[in-house]
């Protein structure tokens, strides 16, 4: 995008942003655009994306006007043609008001929603359950969600660790970590950049040889996850979880076994 290489991580950012809203992704695209440069036609955005038709580019742009994201800047007259009408973009903190007065209010909304999570916590009957986050970004942020509500202990058991280099698994260890819980970690072979981080967490590292299975991490002996790696393009994961206690008791006993084999590293 050659109007947009300045600040292109901030432009990506924003446009990510109005995707999550509902924005259609070619409006998203189209408006970081004019956020690029003030003001725009048709004929800017068919120079700028390919795949959009100048005839097309007008429609998105009237669309955008409508719901507030653009204005115009001169009216179409009857000696011009209708895809040389310039819009000029509206600031950000305009056009996303009403999202932001909503984003606004979230907090306290969870908050008030916290006292009625506490409250079925301590009043319903949780029968044992299996429970599979096929989406990468939710089961990641389910597990780490777990993990960083960990009164006492945590084991993890894995091969190189792949799946706590997304940043959310290491502030959950790491918040874990500050609440005096304790963590002990074995792997085959641990990531070196990975493993520089682990050990700034100051936790319990062990190396062990053979495969022992799966990945997997337990914790207060209340919750286990297992992170399963699929994706043919790229490496994916995705999350299982249970609080069956026969399949937390048998893994438990696995991670001592494992453990028994291990040599703890020297940090």
């Amino acid at each position: 995008m050659s109007d947009l290489s300045k600040d292109l991580e901030l432009y990506e950012k924003i446009q990510s942003y109005l995707i999550s809203t509902g924005l259609d992704s070619k409006d998203a695209k189209i408006y970081v655009l004019a956020l690029n440069k003030g003001t725009i036609t048709s004929r800017d955005v068919s120079n700028e994306f390919s795949e959009i038709r100048q005839n097309t580019a007008i429609t998105h742009l009237k669309r955008l006007a409508q719901r507030g994201f653009l204005e115009y800047s001169s009216k179409e007259t009857t000696n011009r043609k209708p895809y040389s009408i310039d819009f000029k973009v509206i600031n950000p903190r305009i056009a996303l008001k009403e999202q932001l007065e909503k984003a606004k209010e979230l907090p306290t909304l969870l908050n008030r929603y916290d006292e009625h999570w506490e409250f079925l916590g301590e009043n319903l009957i949780h029968e044992p359950d299996i429970w599979s986050s096929k989406n990468e970004r939710v089961g990641i942020k389910i597990g780490a969600s777990i993990i960083s509500g960990s009164k006492e202990e945590i084991k993890i058991y894995s091969h190189d660790c792949s799946w706590c280099r997304f940043i959310d698994i290491q502030t959950a260890l790491e918040d874990a970590y500050s609440n005096g819980v304790s963590i002990t970690v074995i792997a085959q072979d641990f990531n070196k950049l990975l493993l520089e981080a682990l050990k700034e967490i100051d936790i319990s590292l062990f190396s062990c040889e053979g495969d022992y299975g799966a990945p997997f991490c337990i914790i207060d002996n209340d919750w286990l996850i297992l992170p399963l790696q699929n994706g043919t393009i790229s490496k994916q994961f995705s999350m299982v979880r249970t609080n069956d206690k026969y399949l937390i008791n048998n893994f438990l006993k696995l991670f001592e076994t494992v453990l028994s084999c291990s040599q703890k590293l020297v940090k």
